[in-house]
């Protein structure tokens, strides 16, 4: 099963939000795009329009920093949707990092593991229905 979460940290480098996203059947790339994806959503949200992103998947990052778009379609249509999202902010940096670094993040993910495709956890208590997109 597919799953995706994170974390987003305040500007003090608190966590303001973590969620998880139980996303049903996909690859990982799939996964860590709708992750992103639901960061955007919810960093909007909370009207963050200022942000800098670190994602431990190369190709992800890499397609929002250049103007390269993966092959696989269903990627390439989320990463089109990531890239008409971004224009809602005001300045969103994106910066790759190793695995072991995104301890948070992964944890926010293995949440996901028991739950259902399309719920949406926010800070662990809050569990909501999430459509994909």
């Amino acid at each position: 099963m597919a799953r995706g979460g994170g974390i987003l940290l305040d500007p003090d480098g608190l966590t303001e939000l973590a969620y998880s996203w139980g996303l049903g059947v996909g690859t990982n790339n799939i996964a860590e795009a709708l992750a992103l994806w639901q960061g955007l959503q919810q960093s909007l949200r909370l009207r963050r329009h200022n942000l800098v992103v670190f994602g431990d998947s190369k190709l992800i990052i890499q397609a929002l920093v250049t103007s390269h778009l993966p092959k696989q379609l269903k990627l390439k249509h989320l990463i089109r949707k990531i890239r008409a999202l971004l224009s809602s902010f005001n300045l969103v940096k994106f910066y790759h990092v190793l695995r072991t670094l995104n301890g948070e993040a992964d944890h926010a993910a293995n949440v996901a593991s028991t739950m259902n495709k399309g719920s949406l956890r926010l800070n662990v208590d809050d569990e909501l229905h999430a459509p994909l997109p």
